[in-house]
């Protein structure tokens, strides 16, 4: 492989040159590649490549432009045989035409689109292949009647042919099948067969009955020989034979499938690819005398256990559902010589995320009903970029049980009503959305009451270092430097607050990428409310899904904590928002800051009081306290937390218009005795045994000095009592009396 500075793609018409078309590209970043023919046979790609998010020139002969393609090819306006190639995001084989001006022919030409990931065919075959034995082994675990019947039609339209292709390539063309096939033909399995025959007689260990008879009537000597039994190790066994009967079975149908392919096909040469590679094998020494197989060996424990054999077993087992399976999503992924491994990615993360939330709340897997559906052409997988497409379990805890709903592409609708669910701001669509509340209760019931939290998830293949890509640049430097890299950085967080800030009840946003390293930031103490990102690898081993298991099992002990502070915030949040505001209270007050933190005219209580007239008056100002009835004549009172949590004093009297207003010691009130109220000279003769006594202070803030309400106005309250007994008010209510 040839890694040039430009690279001169040669255009033929029946093996004569037509013209070149020379690509050069634009900056030092931009890759370029030449492959070999051997190369490009084996990854199944164009000869000449170029990389995602990087800008090229391109110069084709006089008389001769390139066609455009929106967002891609853009011919220059002076000149149309010169422009610039931009592939964006897209990864796969583009197609290009080669147009000649004067006589309106065209000549196709392939160039390869490399993703910027060094990983990524490695990365796009083993998620296909995941992706493809979870949907089979789903459908194998709740096999039905139904999907039973189908069978493979050859007779598909295209795009359905190369979705079950795709499957049936995933599955089959990956190094480990061709690691047991090579396994197999290395050490094949064997076991020894007994054949009729002459033998001879110095090669006899005991001579039958039948041998001796035929010995006697014979000349005896040494190079006699004896019909009988010898064994012979032979390579015709069970085993072999169901080896050889699934590659034949594998054969057929990628023949079925290389046939119905159109010509014109972008993947026509990667059935080829793969149809070579299974008859090498079959064509192999160790398969030539191994006969038809009689019956299937399933039990067989060779075929179940010896290296090779368990390999191809397992492979057989998935192929023949491999091949009902159609993907509506596949098209975004593999659709006009496309290899979207970032929208594969996406895909694939949604099946892990499938195992993760089940695992870590004891969720029963989704059955195949949940993602797969019958339809005319065989195995619909419902998965599909855009797509609304959900789970949802319970999960039960000793001291809880919570509704927990995992979904891919839910939309967040514009919703102005704060108490509905959705987004305040606009549209939006995280790639995957955990939920969850209270069981008992619908959503929308939760999403009323606060009880409902949200976890976003988005999927971004082309992150590359998590450090870099968030903390040390800021976004405008981001914008600035990225239009041509194409790498997600500090924008990928800043999307993320977008979905914690604007989707109502969203705890949490966090970015799944492959990459080497997690972070999550926490809003407070908690684990939520909180941003980040999980690297999580397409790998059979080592795929960072632990990072993000591990956080998930944090979630769980948050919601099993009642006295969480999340859940002091919901109830808050309910408890401010779950209203409309009615009140526009312009008033001089204290700042609220220091002491007075908590001065928020709506909690601040203020307890209203009676005195009964001069004598009484200037013993509370003397004595600084205020005493009332715990009880009178006909009943008790009831003194309940908002009189016994008064902050302030309003006392005001009969025939007085002016109103007198002072603060109250914050440890609340106590309990005299008569004997007590006497010993501090108290005007009057106590009638009651016990009073309830509040404690003024000496100071008051200077914007409460200046506070005076007409006594006439109290009558206005709605806690007013006639027989002039105590009550309590919010400061909000008394100043409104005020203006």
């Amino acid at each position: 492989m040839q890694r040039p500075d430009e690279i001169t793609v040669t255009i033929y018409k029946e093996k004569e040159t037509v013209t070149s078309v020379k690509i050069i590209r634009r900056n030092s970043h931009a890759g370029m590649w030449k492959l070999t023919n051997a190369e490009a046979k084996e990854f199944g790609e164009a000869i000449y490549q170029i990389q995602e998010g990087c800008s090229y020139e391109y110069h084709v002969g006089k008389d001769f432009k390139l066609k455009r393609i929106h967002n891609i090819i853009q011919p220059s306006k002076f000149n149309p045989s010169i422009g610039i190639i931009q592939p964006g995001n897209y990864v796969g084989t583009l197609t290009i035409w080669l147009e000649c001006i004067s006589n309106s022919s065209s000549y196709p030409f392939k160039l390869e689109v490399r993703s910027k990931k060094t990983d990524y065919r490695t990365d796009y075959r083993l998620m296909l292949e995941e992706i493809t034995t979870y949907c089979t082994d789903l459908i194998m675990t709740y096999r039905s009647p139904v999907i039973q019947k189908f069978t493979y039609n050859p007779h598909l339209r295209s795009k359905s042919i190369y979705q079950r292709f795709a499957f049936i390539k995933s599955i089959l063309d990956t190094e480990e099948f061709w690691q047991a096939l090579h396994q197999i033909e290395k050490s094949p399995g064997s076991q020894w067969s007994f054949e009729e025959g002459l033998i001879d007689i110095r090669k006899i260990k005991r001579l039958s009955s039948k041998q001796i008879r035929q010995l006697s009537t014979k000349q005896a000597n040494l190079e006699i020989k004896l019909p009988g039994f010898y064994k012979r190790e032979t390579l015709d066994t069970p085993e072999n034979r169901f080896i050889k009967h699934a590659l034949q079975q594998f054969l057929t149908l990628c023949l079925q499938f290389h046939t119905a392919l159109p010509e014109a096909s972008d993947y026509k040469e990667e059935a080829s690819l793969l149809v070579r590679k299974l008859e090498y094998y079959i064509s192999a020494s160790v398969f030539k005398e191994i006969g038809k197989l009689n019956n299937f060996p399933l039990n067989s424990p060779i075929l179940q256990r010896k290296a090779g054999y368990r390999e191809v077993l397992h492979v057989w087992l998935i192929f023949e559902l491999a091949a009902l399976l159609c993907w509506e999503g596949g098209e975004d992924v593999y659709e006009g010589g496309k290899r979207d491994v970032a929208q594969l990615y996406e895909y694939w993360l949604y099946f892990k995320l499938i195992d993760v939330v089940c695992s870590v709340f004891e969720l029963k897997k989704p059955e195949a009903k949940d993602l797969i559906e019958p339809n005319k052409e065989g195995l619909l997988l419902r998965l599909k970029s855009r797509k609304h497409l959900a789970i949802e379990g319970i999960f039960e805890a000793p001291s809880r049980r919570l509704n927990v709903q995992l979904s891919y592409n839910r939309t967040f609708s514009h919703n102005p009503i704060h108490q509905d669910e959705g987004s305040w701001s606009t549209n939006m669509r995280p790639d995957y959305t955990l939920s969850i509340w209270p069981y008992g209760i619908e959503a929308s019931q939760a999403e009323r009451e606060e009880l409902i939290v949200h976890l976003h998830f988005d999927a971004k293949y082309r992150v590359d270092n998590l450090q870099h890509s968030w903390l040390n640049k800021t976004v405008d430097d981001e914008l600035d430097n990225d239009k041509e890299t194409f790498q997600y950085k500090n924008s990928d967080l800043i999307k993320m607050h977008a979905y914690r800030d604007a989707i109502r009840r969203t705890a949490g946003a966090y970015v799944l990428y492959p990459g080497q390293s997690s972070k999550t930031l926490k809003g407070y103490h908690e684990i939520l409310p909180g941003l980040g990102a999980f690297a999580i690898n397409p790998s059979k081993k080592n795929n960072g899904i632990q990072s993000l298991k591990a956080f998930l099992k944090d979630v769980v002990e948050l919601f099993l904590n009642r006295a969480s502070q999340r859940e002091k915030m919901a109830f808050q949040t309910y408890s401010i928002y779950g209203q409309t505001p009615a009140i526009n209270l312009k008033a001089l007050i204290p700042e609220t800051y220091g002491p007075n933190r908590s001065l928020l005219p709506e909690k601040t209580r203020i307890l209203i009081g009676y005195y009964k007239g001069k004598a009484h008056l200037e013993w509370i100002q003397q004595h600084k306290l205020y005493n009332t009835r715990i009880a009178n004549d006909k009943s008790s009172i009831h003194i309940d937390n908002s009189i016994t949590s008064s902050s302030y004093l309003l006392l005001y009297t009969k025939g007085e218009e002016k109103t007198l207003f002072y603060k109250l010691n914050s440890k609340g009130p106590q309990i005299l005795t008569k004997k007590q109220m006497l010993n501090r000279q108290y005007p009057s003769k106590p009638t009651q045994e016990y009073y309830l006594v509040f404690e003024i202070l000496e100071e008051i803030e200077k914007e409460f000095e200046l506070i005076t309400v007409h006594s006439k106005l109290l009558t206005q309250l709605k806690n007013f009592k006639q027989d002039k007994t105590p009550f309590s008010t919010t400061l909000t209510e008394l100043l409104r009396l005020k203006r």
